[in-house]
Protein backbone atom coordinates (compact mmCIF):
# COMPACT_ATOMS: atom_id res chain seq x y z
CA UNK A 1 0.00 0.00 0.00
CA UNK A 2 1.40 3.43 -0.92
CA UNK A 3 1.93 5.79 1.99
CA UNK A 4 0.17 9.16 1.88
CA UNK A 5 2.29 11.92 0.39
CA UNK A 6 1.96 13.98 3.55
CA UNK A 7 3.30 11.17 5.73
CA UNK A 8 6.34 10.74 3.47
CA UNK A 9 7.01 14.48 3.60
CA UNK A 10 6.85 14.53 7.39
CA UNK A 11 9.19 11.51 7.64
CA UNK A 12 11.65 13.22 5.30
CA UNK A 13 11.42 16.33 7.43
CA UNK A 14 12.20 14.17 10.47
CA UNK A 15 15.39 12.87 8.84
CA UNK A 16 16.44 16.40 7.96
CA UNK A 17 15.76 17.54 11.51
CA UNK A 18 17.91 14.73 12.95
CA UNK A 19 20.81 15.65 10.61
CA UNK A 20 20.54 19.29 11.66
CA UNK A 21 20.39 18.20 15.30
CA UNK A 22 23.75 16.43 15.06
CA UNK A 23 25.28 19.31 13.07
CA UNK A 24 24.21 21.84 15.70
CA UNK A 25 25.46 19.58 18.48
CA UNK A 26 28.86 19.24 16.79
CA UNK A 27 29.04 23.01 16.34
CA UNK A 28 28.06 23.49 19.97
CA UNK A 29 30.84 21.11 21.11
CA UNK A 30 33.40 23.13 19.10
CA UNK A 31 32.25 26.35 20.77
CA UNK A 32 32.39 24.68 24.19
CA UNK A 33 35.95 23.51 23.55
CA UNK A 34 36.98 27.05 22.62
CA UNK A 35 35.41 28.55 25.75
CA UNK A 36 36.96 25.90 27.97
CA UNK A 37 40.35 26.62 26.40
CA UNK A 38 39.99 30.27 27.37
CA UNK A 39 39.10 29.25 30.92
CA UNK A 40 42.14 26.96 30.96
CA UNK A 41 44.55 29.79 30.31
CA UNK A 42 42.92 32.21 32.72
CA UNK A 43 42.92 29.71 35.57
CA UNK A 44 46.41 28.44 34.88
CA UNK A 45 48.05 31.85 34.59
CA UNK A 46 46.34 33.02 37.77
CA UNK A 47 47.50 29.90 39.59
CA UNK A 48 51.06 30.29 38.31
CA UNK A 49 51.29 33.92 39.39
CA UNK A 50 49.84 33.27 42.83
CA UNK A 51 51.51 29.97 43.70
CA UNK A 52 54.86 30.04 41.91
CA UNK A 53 57.91 32.29 42.29
CA UNK A 54 58.50 32.01 38.55
CA UNK A 55 56.86 30.50 35.50
CA UNK A 56 59.75 28.07 35.26
CA UNK A 57 58.62 26.45 38.51
CA UNK A 58 55.03 25.95 37.37
CA UNK A 59 53.73 22.39 37.37
CA UNK A 60 51.91 20.76 34.47
CA UNK A 61 49.25 23.18 33.19
CA UNK A 62 46.72 20.46 32.61
CA UNK A 63 46.91 19.27 36.20
CA UNK A 64 46.57 22.82 37.49
CA UNK A 65 43.45 23.31 35.39
CA UNK A 66 41.82 20.10 36.52
CA UNK A 67 42.66 20.80 40.16
CA UNK A 68 41.11 24.27 40.03
CA UNK A 69 37.98 23.39 38.08
CA UNK A 70 37.47 20.17 40.01
CA UNK A 71 37.87 22.02 43.32
CA UNK A 72 35.11 24.47 42.48
CA UNK A 73 32.95 21.65 41.12
CA UNK A 74 33.30 19.65 44.34
CA UNK A 75 32.36 22.77 46.30
CA UNK A 76 29.09 22.87 44.37
CA UNK A 77 29.67 25.50 41.70
CA UNK A 78 27.26 24.68 38.88
CA UNK A 79 29.33 26.19 36.08
CA UNK A 80 32.40 24.24 37.19
CA UNK A 81 30.39 21.02 37.45
CA UNK A 82 29.18 21.61 33.91
CA UNK A 83 32.73 22.22 32.66
CA UNK A 84 34.02 19.07 34.34
CA UNK A 85 31.17 17.11 32.75
CA UNK A 86 32.04 18.50 29.31
CA UNK A 87 35.72 17.71 29.81
CA UNK A 88 34.87 14.10 30.57
CA UNK A 89 32.41 13.92 27.68
CA UNK A 90 34.84 15.29 25.09
CA UNK A 91 38.03 13.93 26.69
CA UNK A 92 39.54 17.40 27.06
CA UNK A 93 42.75 17.01 29.07
CA UNK A 94 41.52 13.79 30.64
CA UNK A 95 40.45 10.32 29.55
CA UNK A 96 37.00 10.39 27.99
CA UNK A 97 34.45 8.91 30.38
CA UNK A 98 30.73 9.21 29.62
CA UNK A 99 29.65 7.92 33.03
CA UNK A 100 31.72 10.60 34.79
CA UNK A 101 30.32 13.13 32.34
CA UNK A 102 26.78 12.11 33.28
CA UNK A 103 27.63 12.35 36.98
CA UNK A 104 28.91 15.93 36.82
CA UNK A 105 26.31 17.13 34.33
CA UNK A 106 23.58 15.76 36.59
CA UNK A 107 24.96 17.75 39.52
CA UNK A 108 24.94 20.94 37.46
CA UNK A 109 21.55 20.21 35.87
CA UNK A 110 19.92 19.64 39.24
CA UNK A 111 21.00 23.15 40.19
CA UNK A 112 19.11 24.47 37.16
CA UNK A 113 22.06 24.81 34.77
CA UNK A 114 20.30 25.01 31.38
CA UNK A 115 23.32 24.00 29.29
CA UNK A 116 23.88 20.94 31.49
CA UNK A 117 20.20 20.03 31.18
CA UNK A 118 20.37 20.29 27.40
CA UNK A 119 23.58 18.24 27.27
CA UNK A 120 22.04 15.49 29.39
CA UNK A 121 19.08 15.32 27.02
CA UNK A 122 21.45 15.04 24.09
CA UNK A 123 23.57 12.32 25.75
CA UNK A 124 20.52 10.23 26.64
CA UNK A 125 19.26 10.69 23.08
CA UNK A 126 22.49 9.36 21.57
CA UNK A 127 23.13 6.66 24.22
CA UNK A 128 26.72 5.47 24.10
CA UNK A 129 29.81 4.74 26.21
CA UNK A 130 27.89 2.77 28.81
CA UNK A 131 25.06 5.32 28.90
CA UNK A 132 21.94 3.65 27.44
CA UNK A 133 19.39 5.48 25.30
CA UNK A 134 16.64 6.69 27.61
CA UNK A 135 13.69 8.45 26.01
CA UNK A 136 12.08 9.55 29.27
CA UNK A 137 15.35 11.21 30.35
CA UNK A 138 15.64 12.84 26.93
CA UNK A 139 12.24 14.47 27.37
CA UNK A 140 12.83 15.37 31.01
CA UNK A 141 16.05 17.26 30.45
CA UNK A 142 15.12 18.83 27.13
CA UNK A 143 11.91 20.15 28.70
CA UNK A 144 13.76 21.62 31.69
CA UNK A 145 16.29 23.34 29.44
CA UNK A 146 13.59 24.51 27.01
CA UNK A 147 11.56 26.01 29.85
CA UNK A 148 14.58 28.14 30.67
CA UNK A 149 14.60 29.46 27.13
CA UNK A 150 17.32 27.17 25.74
CA UNK A 151 16.73 27.59 21.99
CA UNK A 152 18.22 24.31 20.73
CA UNK A 153 16.33 22.35 23.39
CA UNK A 154 13.13 24.05 22.23
CA UNK A 155 13.93 23.20 18.62
CA UNK A 156 14.70 19.58 19.52
CA UNK A 157 11.41 19.22 21.38
CA UNK A 158 9.60 20.50 18.32
CA UNK A 159 11.42 17.90 16.21
CA UNK A 160 10.56 15.11 18.64
CA UNK A 161 6.85 15.94 18.66
CA UNK A 162 6.84 16.29 14.86
CA UNK A 163 8.53 12.91 14.32
CA UNK A 164 6.45 11.01 16.87
CA UNK A 165 9.17 8.42 17.50
CA UNK A 166 9.89 9.16 21.17
CA UNK A 167 6.47 10.48 22.13
CA UNK A 168 3.06 10.43 20.49
CA UNK A 169 3.13 12.59 17.38
CA UNK A 170 1.61 15.98 18.15
CA UNK A 171 1.79 18.68 15.49
CA UNK A 172 0.33 21.35 17.77
CA UNK A 173 3.01 20.88 20.44
CA UNK A 174 5.68 20.57 17.74
CA UNK A 175 4.58 23.86 16.18
CA UNK A 176 4.50 25.51 19.60
CA UNK A 177 8.14 24.63 20.36
CA UNK A 178 9.26 25.54 16.84
CA UNK A 179 7.46 28.86 17.26
CA UNK A 180 9.24 29.59 20.55
CA UNK A 181 12.65 28.75 19.07
CA UNK A 182 11.92 30.67 15.86
CA UNK A 183 11.06 33.77 17.90
CA UNK A 184 14.70 33.70 19.07
CA UNK A 185 15.95 33.80 15.48
CA UNK A 186 16.55 30.05 15.12
CA UNK A 187 16.43 29.54 11.34
CA UNK A 188 16.08 25.76 11.53
CA UNK A 189 13.03 26.10 13.77
CA UNK A 190 11.51 28.65 11.39
CA UNK A 191 12.01 26.33 8.41
CA UNK A 192 10.57 23.33 10.26
CA UNK A 193 7.63 25.43 11.44
CA UNK A 194 6.80 26.47 7.87
CA UNK A 195 6.99 22.88 6.60
CA UNK A 196 4.86 21.56 9.46
CA UNK A 197 2.22 24.26 8.89
CA UNK A 198 1.46 22.72 5.50
CA UNK A 199 0.03 19.64 7.24
CA UNK A 200 -1.95 21.48 9.93
CA UNK A 201 -5.35 23.10 9.92
CA UNK A 202 -5.66 26.80 10.59
CA UNK A 203 -7.33 25.99 13.93
CA UNK A 204 -4.33 23.87 14.96
CA UNK A 205 -1.87 26.63 14.06
CA UNK A 206 -3.84 29.22 16.01
CA UNK A 207 -3.96 26.88 19.02
CA UNK A 208 -0.20 26.28 18.84
CA UNK A 209 0.54 30.00 18.61
CA UNK A 210 -1.66 30.68 21.62
CA UNK A 211 0.14 27.95 23.59
CA UNK A 212 3.51 29.52 22.71
CA UNK A 213 2.30 32.94 23.82
CA UNK A 214 1.01 31.48 27.09
CA UNK A 215 4.38 29.83 27.72
CA UNK A 216 6.22 33.12 27.37
CA UNK A 217 3.63 35.14 29.31
CA UNK A 218 3.75 32.69 32.24
CA UNK A 219 7.55 32.30 32.13
CA UNK A 220 7.16 28.71 30.89
CA UNK A 221 5.17 27.60 33.93
CA UNK A 222 3.19 24.44 33.00
CA UNK A 223 4.65 24.67 29.48
CA UNK A 224 5.04 21.06 28.32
Amino acid sequence: MNRPEGQIAIENMGLAVIKKHFFLSSLKISIEKYLITVVVWILCMATILLQCNSIARAVDIRELLLDNVHLYAVQGDGDSQYRVGIMYYDGIGITQDYLQAIKWLHLAAEQGHAEAQYKLGFIYFKGRGGVPRNDSEVMKWYRLAAKQGHVIAQYNLGSIYANGKIVTQDYVRAYKWFDLAASKENKNAKESQEILAEYMTLAQIVEAQKMAQDCERKSYKNCE
